[in-house]
């Protein structure tokens, strides 16, 4: 088989391994698994005769009423065939194979029905591995007011989300109306179950049932869907065929998963020596491997935060101070803001705000170079606020055209403002809420819920304004703001925000905690050389990133396209 031989490939993307399950089935119920068996075996009994001797005992069960009469099906034509068959195969309805049943609940008003005689299975418990017993049954009592369904019956689930959810039970059980049953007669259980599992079956319900918020498809729909049936002889080569390649799937799975969490493992243990003291002898052993060890997601995002965690270590630019000894330190940086925040509040700019208190030792997390000096965030800044509701302020929203644009903690991404969806409110919101009015380059952070400590800057020359989810951080000029956006995007600040937040059930910031932020803040120089360091490791990721995502695609289109190969070679006649 084509596939077969690129199982090991498509096997390290784990991801795959449910298509694969999926296509094994596929084939195995159109002949596809079986054809070197047919060639060894071509004098084995046809399922036309296989169908006969299943009337035949039908026929019997009616007659010791044990099963109803069934009401005649039209017969099938070959125009109705939804693919070909093998010459020794045949095409017949579901119900063909065996008895169908639908389950039903006996009144739960009634304590005299409910026990532990016999399991009484709701959708919930039916697996393809398998038929889950759950802890609530039926007394005999129960049971003859419900449906007994033999051991060995093909259940599947017929309304709702899980439509089409198969397995097969091992041992006696009843179950409720959600479930329609069959009780094979001379055909094999998984053979039932492989049919009913594939895509083709799911498609079939799917396309018949009603309903298309809950879809259910009735018993009668259900058991006239049309069931490709192979001879006896090949249904037990079938079903060894099928159980070997799943539990191939199966182990190769288990062993890609595995040899990730240990190449997981290698980088988690790298990117922890990169924020370690030695950091450059290991950012050097990493670097050459980086598209070898970062080929997943979730690598290259701790690849992001560890860049950013270097960053503001100024573990990133350990050589440029090397090359730079006679920089300007941050100390004299942070005298200059300080005149140029006094000469605003001399001159009516901004507020003058109580001194933020003195930096513990106790409170660093970590050691900074002797150029750089620790800060709080207030001691850098011309202002701290955040916005309101205009529910609050008796004001509405409108639309676009017709206010000023409203931004919210949706529109606040990590680094990047997300305009998806702009709201607008009426323009007298400014004259109520003037503090929080926008200006461009404010950096603007979450404050509330699950999207906290997003951080991005305002980069639209727009009047805008924002609401009590979002805090504006307006910094004094003489500071970098992009390294500041670094700093409050890195794992080090968002760390110390949860920190900090005020409501564990609904995480959120006070202005004052944010304004007690610690930054360790570079010199000016050196706070734009930590930029575009980070900028071009940040493209190295983007480019990482970029990979993966192309070969998840190459790989999606190699699957699908091997999936078109081999089932049109199924619409061929055999020879």
């Amino acid at each position: 088989m084509h596939l077969l031989k690129y199982f090991d490939t498509l096997s390290l993307r784990p991801e795959n391994a449910k298509e694969i399950r999926a296509l094994i089935l596929e084939l195995a119920i159109r002949g596809r698994l079986t054809e070197e068996w047919r060639r060894e075996n071509p004098d084995v009994e046809p399922a036309s005769v296989l169908l006969e001797r299943i009337r035949e005992e039908k026929v019997r069960l009616v007659r010791e009423k044990v099963i109803r009469k069934e009401k005649k099906l039209q017969e099938i034509e070959q125009a109705d065939y939804p693919f070909k068959l093998p010459k020794s195969w045949s095409w017949c309805y579901l119900r063909d194979t065996g008895i169908t049943q639908t389950g039903y609940t006996p009144s739960k008003r009634n304590p005299e029905f409910w026990g532990n005689y016999i399991p009484f299975v709701n959708p919930a418990n039916i697996k393809f591995s398998g038929v889950e017993l759950p802890e609530i049954g039926l007394t005999k009592a129960g049971l003859s007011n419900g449906r007994l369904i033999q051991s060995g019956s093909l259940m599947m689930v017929c309304i709702g989300g899980s439509i089409g959810k198969c397995g097969v039970n091992t041992i006696d059980v009843s179950c409720n109306q959600q479930i329609n049953t069959l009780t094979p007669i001379e055909v094999l259980s998984d053979v039932v179950k492989n049919v009913c599992a594939t895509h083709y079956f799911y498609k079939s319900i799917i396309d018949r049932a009603t309903g298309s918020a809950t879809p259910i498809i009735n018993k009668t729909k259900w058991e006239s869907t049309l069931f490709p049936l192979p001879p006896l002889p090949e249904q037990h080569a079938i079903v060894a065929t099928v159980n070997r390649l799943l539990a191939e799937v199966d182990e190769l799975e288990q062993q890609t998963t595995r040899f990730r969490a240990l190449r997981q493992d290698y980088v988690t243990a790298s990117l922890r020596q990169l924020t370690g003291d030695d950091s450059s002898g290991a950012w050097a052993a990493l670097r050459p491997h980086f598209q070898a060890f970062f080929d997943q997601q979730n690598g290259v995002d701790r690849l992001r935060e560890a860049v950013l965690e270097l960053a503001v270590q100024g573990k990133l630019t350990a050589r440029w101070r090397e090359e730079h000894p006679e920089v300007e330190p941050a100390s004299v940086l942070l005298e200059r803001i300080g005149e140029e925040k006094a000469r605003l509040v001399r001159e009516g700019f901004i507020k003058k705000i109580k001194k933020p208190p003195l930096i513990e030792p106790k409170e660093t997390s970590f050691n900074i170079p002797k150029s750089w000096k620790w800060c709080r965030l207030a001691d850098a800044t011309e202002v701290i606020t955040k916005g309101s509701s205009p529910k609050w302020q008796g004001v509405s929203y409108v639309n676009e055209g017709e206010g000023i644009l409203f931004v919210t903690s949706e529109n606040v991404g990590n680094f990047k403002l997300i305009w998806k969806r702009r709201k607008y409110v009426e323009e007298k919101f400014n004259q109520i809420e003037p503090r929080s009015i926008l200006r461009k380059g404010d950096i603007l952070m979450n404050i509330v819920g699950a999207s906290i400590g997003r951080t991005a800057v305002f980069n639209l020359d727009i009047v805008a304004n924002i609401n009590q989810a979002v805090t504006i951080i307006r910094l004094i000029e003489q500071a970098s703001r992009e390294y500041f956006l670094l700093f409050l995007n890195s794992p080090t600040c968002i760390s110390y925000m949860y920190d900090k937040q005020v409501d564990n059930a609904r995480p959120n910031l006070s202005m004052g905690n944010i304004s007690k932020f610690l930054i360790p803040l570079p010199p000016l120089s050196e706070q734009r050389a930590i930029v575009k360091i980070v900028d071009e490791l940040m493209a190295l990721c983007d480019q990482l990133q970029e990979r993966i995502e192309q070969r998840e695609v190459v790989g999606a289109d190699f699957l699908r396209a091997s999936v078109r190969e081999l089932l049109a070679a199924t619409e061929k006649v055999e020879a």
